[in-house]
């Protein structure tokens, strides 16, 4: 994760052993933290991903991951998971 400072914009690259690769940029949308970005369905074809991070009253953080293979008419949960203090 980095903040490119010319963009303004946040920025976050996900790679993982079988060779995919994500890569987002975004930032503060509606109170959330929102990157987005292209990639690739579970049938291989082409698809945004779009992760969003949102603090909770409750103190936790929800972390929404959503994936969109038409164009962003329609979204399917990918992850969503809380994170809370220990």
């Amino acid at each position: 994760n980095i903040y490119d400072a010319a963009s303004k914009r946040w920025h976050q690259t996900w790679v993982d052993a079988s060779g995919s690769l994500v890569v987002l940029n975004g930032g503060i949308v509606d109170g959330k933290m929102v990157l987005e970005g292209p990639g690739y369905g579970a049938k291989g074809e082409p698809a945004t991903n779009r992760i969003s991070w949102e603090k909770l009253p409750d103190g936790r953080v929800r972390q929404l991951w959503t994936v969109s293979t038409d164009g962003g008419k329609s979204w399917t949960t990918s992850f969503d998971g809380y994170y809370g203090r220990k």
